[in-house]
């Protein structure tokens, strides 16, 4: 049954992309100066594409009007409201209908999409093939297009390289990270791609007042840390990471690295989280934080966690006041490095290293792969000797890092 509904959903795919195909010719009837913005991934708890949506908004729009696309409709008054001109629409899913995506496209002047991680095939084919044909529609009817914020792993397929260099036919491809620099290169035309950093690197502090009950609280325990001599240290897990090797194994492990860290230095630990979402109904990043919490609260260490942060640009807030990350996810990582926190990151799916790259720090010293962090012994050593290197490396990095940032918001067409 399940295999008959892939199948119709994918003819139905197939029939409105052939007609839509045959009205692409149509003239838009007025022309717009709206954007229609494609994120990563639906605005569902994911604290990354909250960063990336906002950085976007504030940076780029100039208060023009942006729909923002996706696959079901999640408003986030918690950190949008503040801003005007704002739709939302969904659809970008399994179901769609290419003849509505036709019609939304020729009400926009431009179609920008948030690349991410995703674009190279590692969370499915289907929804990037979808996007790409979303931009040859709009190319085709002469709605300027890009493609910002974007890596790939050295995974990715054939038929998507193919499709990148499709699109490097009418715009510049943009790459967030040195080694997903170097790998586009290897198979896309001469002069077709742009280095810059990721859109988060300039994503603004909240706009809507921030002081709550719970960051007064967390003020109010930095304080005493600092007091009784102690530095900081925020930490963030990976509920993928846990959902491949295992919860009990992934918890274990990352006990395991945690206590390398404070063995033989007087830190606390912000236990903080980057992403709501629970894959296959299993732990989040937030659950697996509290365990680790109530781990390390057991055994008398200073520690902290609520329950109650919603979004990435709250979590900034946190990290301005800490020493140092831990962290599984990018995008944490990078919301410490704005605030010139050097970060231990734990890789998969060939992320970090080429973003490291960006500030001259040897990832050997920073960064460790999810299935080695049992033994991270040697890197979590070498990053506690050198961390006064990285701490002033990132603060001679830091200006340049977002100066290439901003070409992911410049009108860059190829020649």
């Amino acid at each position: 049954m399940k295999k008959l509904k892939r199948l119709i959903k994918f003819l139905w795919g197939e029939i409105t992309w052939m007609i839509a195909c045959l009205f692409i010719s149509e003239k838009i009837k007025e022309k717009s100066d709206s954007i229609l913005l494609i994120p990563a991934a639906n605005l569902d708890g994911g604290f990354g594409d909250d960063l990336m949506v906002v950085s976007f908004i504030d940076n780029f729009s100039q208060n023009r009007p942006v729909t923002l696309y996706t696959s079901d409709v999640n408003r986030r008054p918690d950190y949008l409201s503040g801003y005007k001109n704002i739709k939302f629409v969904g659809g970008l899913n399994d179901k769609l209908s290419y003849l509505n995506a036709l019609k939304l496209l020729k009400q926009h002047s431009l179609v920008y999409l948030l690349g991410a991680d995703n674009m190279d095939g590692s969370y499915g084919i289907q929804p990037i093939m979808q996007r790409f044909r979303l931009l040859k529609m709009a190319s085709q009817l002469k709605i300027e297009t890009q493609i910002s914020g974007l890596s790939v792993s050295n995974t990715i397929p054939d038929v998507l390289k193919g499709k990148f260099i499709q699109a490097s036919e009418y715009m510049l491809i943009k790459a967030r990270d040195i080694e997903s620099y170097k790998r586009l290169v290897s198979f896309l035309p001469p002069g077709k791609m742009v280095l810059t950093s990721d859109i988060a690197f300039i994503c603004p502090l909240i706009k809507q007042p921030y002081q709550n009950t719970y960051f007064r609280l967390y003020q109010d325990w930095i304080k005493s840390v600092r007091q009784n001599g102690r530095k900081v240290i925020a930490i963030c897990p990976n509920s993928m990471h846990a959902q491949k090797l295992g919860s009990d194994i992934y918890l274990n492990a990352f006990k395991t690295m945690i206590d390398e860290f404070i063995s033989e230095s007087h830190f606390a630990i912000a236990f903080l989280y980057h992403d709501l979402r629970k894959p296959d109904q299993s732990d989040n990043d937030r659950s697996i934080s509290e365990k680790l919490y109530a781990y390390y609260k057991a055994q008398n260490v200073d520690c902290y966690f609520n329950d109650n942060i919603k979004n990435g640009l709250e979590i900034k807030r946190y990290l301005e006041l800490i020493d140092f990350t831990i962290t599984g996810r990018m995008h944490f990582g990078i919301s410490g490095l704005i605030c010139n926190k050097p970060m231990f990151g734990i890789t998969y799916a060939d992320k970090f290293e080429g973003m490291i790259q960006l500030f001259g720090i040897d990832p050997y010293c920073c960064l460790i792969d999810y299935h080695n962090i049992a033994d991270s012994k040697a890197q979590v050593s070498c990053f506690k000797q050198k961390i006064k290197e990285v701490n002033n490396k990132v603060s001679d990095a830091l200006p340049s890092v977002l100066e290439i940032c901003k070409t992911n918001y410049k009108s860059l067409l190829p020649p």
